[in-house]
């Protein structure tokens, strides 16, 4: 039963527009968009395979991946390998990364190894040959001098972001995480819950963006504040530790920070972060000076805190 007030909500004029949206070409192949209204169309033109889709980038890559390239291996035959791996390195500069790895692109064919940075993690792209016989053997090979390079900076290989392997070590080990965040405005509780799984291990986190949600929520001591100042390392410290004790967790991460682009002083301009990592066996804090405008800032932070988790649960050197 639908009272009036449903009906309303429910039930709406279809606009004139919409009809158009239905249209076919004689003779199309029809593929079905799931993730919207327009249908994507293939026409045999003149010998050539023309493909039609809406121009809505959600819908196109949908059917690109789930209708179009069923039909391409098809008539064409299954794609071969890519021939790349990524290589993913956090919480360093491309400055420090390229200086380490330069002399080993000399190994390798112009166009062979990109380097492609954002703010606090860094991809290094590996191109095997076009007429390499096995694409994964060779892609072994030229990635092995990469990763002797960069050791206990090497997040992976192939992951989609540095919280895809702190998802992973943490499941794999049994152990959860709680964040403390400030400048970040819980940014890294929404990097772990984009992937999947994340439940597992993420159990919440607190946005202790006033002191005295720091003080009152998070422990965080009067005398601390006072004397160090919100962004400060003493801070994040107590930060990770009251969100790791209020939540449960294993580990507790925290950040504090001068996101800008004002706030900043001679003492901590903009830019100026403190993040902590807790755990049992202790917290590590660290402090940085981060570029780039008020988002930059808050994806440098947000990455290094993740990479420094993944460094203490793995047992890895930390800078």
């Amino acid at each position: 039963r639908v009272d009036r007030r449903q009906r309303q909500l429910c039930i709406r004029d279809r606009p004139p527009i919409a009809p158009v949206m239905a249209d076919i070409l004689p003779g199309a192949e029809v593929f079905a968009n799931t993730v919207g209204a327009a249908p994507g169309l293939a026409v045999d033109h003149e010998g050539c395979l023309v493909v039609l889709f809406p121009g809505v980038p959600s819908e196109m890559r949908t059917m690109l991946h789930d209708e179009l390239r069923p039909v391409l291996e098809k008539r064409f035959g299954a794609a071969r390998p890519t021939g790349e791996r990524t290589l993913l390195v956090g919480g360093l500069p491309e400055s420090e990364i390229e200086e380490r790895v330069a002399h080993l692109y000399e190994r390798f064919p112009s166009g062979a190894v990109s380097i492609l940075a954002s703010a606090g993690l860094v991809r290094l792209v590996l191109r095997a040959e076009p007429h390499a016989v096995d694409v994964t053997a060779r892609l072994d090979e030229m990635a092995a001098p990469f990763r002797l390079a960069l050791g206990d900076d090497l997040v992976g290989e192939d992951l989609e972001g540095l919280e895809h392997a702190v998802v992973a070590e943490a499941r794999a080990e049994g152990l959860t995480i709680a964040t403390a965040e400030s400048c970040t405005g819980g940014l890294v509780g929404a990097m772990l819950t984009t992937v999947p799984g994340a439940s597992a291990v993420y159990l919440g986190g607190i946005i202790s963006y006033a002191n005295e949600v720091k003080q009152d929520v998070l422990g965080v001591p009067e005398e601390t504040l006072i004397a160090h100042g919100a962004v400060s390392e003493p801070v994040a410290c107590a930060m990770a530790e009251g969100a790791r004790r209020l939540i449960g967790a294993d580990w507790g991460l925290a950040i504090t920070g001068v996101a800008g682009p004002g706030g900043g002083t001679e003492e901590k301009p903009v830019g100026t972060v403190c993040f902590a990592v807790s755990g049992q066996d202790g917290t590590t804090a660290r402090r940085a000076v981060f570029p780039g405008d008020r988002e930059a800032v808050r994806r440098w932070s947000a990455h290094s805190t993740l990479d420094l988790l993944r460094r203490r649960m793995g047992g890895k050197a930390v800078p």
